[in-house]
């Protein structure tokens, strides 16, 4: 990765080597194309981002994030124009679209916020606002946490799919996150508070976070909620 072949890399961005499995044949040749085009971008090469943006369109979704990974790494402005047109163009994988709207957010914060919100707020498909939640979530950036909470609070009903919003703060592990996670289990809708604490429940070896969700269940007053407590989180 420290090489400067930038004919090597480019060589590596197309290879696809097919080996035979049951039923048909696999390429094994997915984190080559991933890897070479980070590669690429470590060179200071002046047409990586125009070499890379092939593999926005490869077959294997791993490539096409990886491709994603090593644009955002290229020159800013360049690189939001070719991820925002990847993520209007969309993708067959969720997770690929969520790693593009991540990408934006790390490259230029404050300019991504609105447009990334969009993904979340329009009805669709709800594996995609879930990956996009996700994504968004695990960036732990503070405009994450904000595009999260407001597309929250902006539902008066709360439905199913509203949960990868939550999913999405319980993956950002900030204080601000946890802080609007525990007012859910104190405050809102018994669904959504039984949701969180069953998935917050990931941290329940960090003993300070366990007592304050088990006194914003002492808040709430809801028996049922502080049994599933009793039993998911000891």
């Amino acid at each position: 990765m420290d090489s400067q072949a930038v004919d090597f890399f480019i060589a590596g961005l197309h290879y696809h080597q097919c080996e035979p499995v049951w039923g048909g044949s696999e390429d094994t040749a997915v984190d080559l194309r991933a890897n070479c085009a980070m590669g690429l971008v470590n060179t200071s090469y002046h047409r990586a981002l125009i070499e890379i943006v092939a593999l926005l369109h490869d077959h294997n979704p791993h490539v096409r994030k990886g491709a994603v990974r090593a644009i955002a790494l290229t020159q800013p402005l360049a690189a939001e124009a070719v991820l925002r047109s990847k993520a209007i163009a969309g993708d067959s994988e969720p997770d690929v679209t969520g790693e593009v709207l991540s990408a934006l957010l790390k490259i230029s914060p404050q300019a991504s916020q609105a447009f990334v919100s969009r993904f979340l707020d329009c009805p669709g498909d709800p594996n995609l606002r879930q990956a996009v939640a996700v994504a968004i979530g695990a960036s732990r950036l503070d405009e994450a946490l904000e595009i999260l909470r407001s597309c929250w609070n902006n539902e008066p009903f709360k439905r199913t799919q509203d949960n990868a919003l939550l999913l999405g703060a319980i993956l950002h592990r900030s204080e601000n996150a946890f802080a609007w996670l525990l007012e859910v289990i104190a405050e809102e809708d018994r669904a959504s508070a039984r949701f969180v604490v069953e998935e917050l429940a990931i941290y329940r070896a960090d003993k300070k976070l366990s007592e304050r969700v088990k006194a914003a269940l002492a808040e709430r007053n809801d028996a049922a909620l502080t049994d599933l407590y009793n039993e998911i989180w000891r």
